[in-house]
């Protein structure tokens, strides 16, 4: 999932096995933020969300544990990179 200097919405079904992970060459150095909008099909799979996420957060910036995607659905994850590191928050929307 590469970020951009212009936010956009990444569309992404999953698939057993898939590792993502996050490429913020076009904003090195500059906060930024990735919106991937991910499906997890009606037989849920098992992926590997990226290892560079250091906090999962709360809509309260409280901190938080990474999604359970154990359900078919659509999650909004918000990936963000900062200065100091690259947390993220995400909940089940469908």
């Amino acid at each position: 999932i590469a970020a951009s200097v212009v936010p956009k919405t990444h569309y992404y079904t999953a698939h057993i096995g898939d590792v993502l992970t996050l490429d913020w060459s076009a904003v090195n150095g500059k906060d930024a933020t990735i919106w991937l909008k991910l499906t997890m099909p009606s037989t849920p799979v098992t992926i590997t969300l990226p290892s560079t996420i250091t906090a999962w957060r709360d809509d309260f910036g409280n901190t938080a544990s990474a999604p359970d995607m154990s359900t078919a659905g659509t999650y909004w994850i918000f990936i963000h990179k900062d200065a100091a590191q690259v947390w993220a928050n995400a909940k089940k929307v469908a």
